[in-house]
């Protein structure tokens, strides 16, 4: 029983971490009841970074080891019989950080460096914090480009193939003009073609 859990669960595990919020307390809670032990947690967590690590060199990045230990040190905490004391908000301002470093503000903006700081703040939280805690400070930048250079008539449509957890990641960059109608039609061709969308 025990084996068949973890070969079922390593793979729950890893899409928990990269794809799922754990910050939500539902999510958070289920996930420890299910697991239900600090031993089985442990060897979970175990079993799930090497079955990542064994995919290739490079893919257990360490944005991927970073998401797979916060979810494990938060289920532990739970298992303990601890609340998690883990602060969104300092989370989301090393992100920020992290963002920021991948950056050459000066030379997107052409601006000066009090208005360059002001842009990129109030960018950054405009953004959600789900997209914020679950996707690669690099790629993060790399949409913040994106973003700063797109015509207001054009759509960035992006996919990416997750080879850890078997799934496509669809990076969709729109002017606010499309926001309103774009999901939903992306949502419509999705399940027209018998996909299943994980999350969003």
């Amino acid at each position: 029983k025990l084996l068949v859990f973890l070969v079922f669960e390593h793979l729950n595990m890893a899409h928990l971490a990269f794809r799922r919020d754990i910050s939500d307390p539902d999510i958070l809670f289920a996930f420890s009841q299910k697991v239900g032990s600090p031993e089985k947690l442990r060897m979970l967590y175990v079993l799930t970074a090497a079955d990542i690590t064994a995919v290739g060199p490079g893919v257990f990045t360490d944005w991927k080891s970073e998401l797979l230990g916060d979810l494990y040190e938060r289920t532990m905490l739970l298992l303990g019989g601890k609340h998690s004391r883990y602060n969104r908000e300092q989370r989301l301002s090393r992100v920020k950080q992290q963002v920021r470093s991948y950056l050459d503000l000066p030379q997107l903006l052409e601006v000066e460096e009090e208005q360059e700081e002001s842009w990129f703040t109030e960018l950054f939280n405009s953004f959600s914090p789900h997209y914020l805690l679950v996707t690669p400070p690099e790629r993060i930048a790399a949409d913040i480009e994106i973003l700063r250079n797109l015509p207001s008539d054009q759509i960035v449509v992006e996919g990416e193939f997750e080879p850890d957890t078997g799934t496509v990641n669809y990076h969709v960059i729109a002017p606010a003009m499309y926001s309103q109608s774009c999901f939903h039609r992306m949502v419509s061709v999705f399940t027209s073609r018998r996909m299943e969308i994980i999350s969003a």
